[in-house]
């Protein structure tokens, strides 16, 4: 299944290219006769116990670390932003990232991976497998649901 995100895919010789990947997302859902996926956000913990199969419907989102987070806030405060508060496609906010990897400080974060796909339905069965498989914090959110 499709994840609407970009994805590394390598071409065979050793080299990787990077896929872009269409999405069915319109600008205007108004305008759009097709109904926008929802998106599955899964972190590493629970990718990396999920079979080969099934992790290759996934695609690398981005890797956190804290000092990313430092190189952000030193950027921000560089150009006079002295109240900027941290947000990506994925999370809202810090704390909705240390929330979702189950860490109470920035410092924790050490190359922590999240991964994503489109999903049509994701019932409340489904999210209480998904989340048998997450150790630390909850590491399964969905974006776009209605």
């Amino acid at each position: 299944m499709d994840s609407g995100f970009d994805r590394q895919v390598s071409e065979g010789d050793g080299r990787i290219k990077r896929r872009e990947r269409k999405t069915q997302a319109s600008v205007s859902p108004s305008l759009s006769t097709q109904q926008v996926m929802s998106v599955l956000i899964i972190g590493w913990s629970v990718y990396d116990k999920l079979p080969e199969l099934e992790q290759q419907e996934f695609a690398l989102v981005r890797r956190y670390n804290t000092a990313y987070f430092y190189e952000c806030y030193e950027y921000e405060n560089a150009k006079g932003n002295k109240n900027y508060e941290w947000s990506d496609r994925c999370f809202n906010s810090q704390e909705e990232l240390l929330e979702f990897f189950g860490y109470e400080m920035i410092e924790d974060l050490n190359a922590d991976a999240v991964y994503a796909r489109r999903v049509e339905t994701f019932s409340e069965e489904e999210e209480k497998k998904w989340m048998k498989l997450s150790d630390a914090g909850n590491q399964i959110k969905l974006m776009g649901a209605n």
